[in-house]
């Protein structure tokens, strides 16, 4: 697929990489694309490379990034959702799928010009695992990965599509959820993150 993934930081090279490793058409949408490199990979606690692909690009540009892609994906802070929806909106196809990493918080609403048109947005309940980047525009590391991702879609009825391709990037079981709420409501940074705690 032509994938477009919107940020450059942590989850948004995790997703890239992973998307390039799977032979994907990878895009990233970031305000820094000339500190990006090509090759992008996840490395593990001990900078062990686990996951590396080859990106097509990396651009500041809406209309270069969206204007044939099939999949968006989006993994900037909720602050930025009603930026990145006008974007997309204007610049992405009717009927690419458009996937929100993670998908609390509300931002199904901010996309909502997307579904009435005919864009099918699903999210995931949390990350597939904990990412820090490494070194910007290049490595990110990538730890305690989950042992299954839960989707929800907007039409529900193609929760199982978007889990399928889940599932097919980062190589684990994907559920469907059958309504997005369960996902909006979902408490996204409670005060004990594990990761604080670490």
């Amino acid at each position: 697929m032509r994938i477009t993934i919107v940020g450059g930081g942590n989850i948004g090279t995790q997703f890239a990489a992973h998307c390039a490793e799977k032979n994907h058409e990878v895009t990233v949408f970031t305000s820094k694309p000339n500190m990006f490199s090509r090759s992008l990979k996840t490395v593990n606690e001990i900078n062990v490379v686990e996951h590396q692909g080859i990106i097509k690009k990396a651009t500041s540009d809406p209309k270069e990034a969206f204007k044939n892609a099939e999949c968006v994906m989006v993994t900037v802070p909720a602050a930025l959702m009603d930026q990145i929806a006008n974007i997309v909106y204007d610049n992405a196809p009717s009927n690419a799928l458009i996937g929100l990493i993670p998908g609390t918080g509300g931002g199904e609403c901010s996309f909502s010009k997307c579904i009435d048109r005919g864009n099918i947005v699903f999210g995931l309940e949390r990350v597939p695992s904990v990412a820090r980047l490494v070194k910007y525009g290049e490595t990110v590391r990538a730890v305690g990965y989950r042992d299954c991702l839960r989707v929800a879609s907007l039409p529900a009825k193609h929760a199982e599509k978007c889990s399928s391709l889940m599932s097919l990037i980062f190589d684990m079981p994907c559920l469907t959820i059958p309504n997005y709420l369960n996902i909006t409501m979902t408490p996204s940074n409670p005060l004990l993150h594990t990761t604080r705690l670490r």
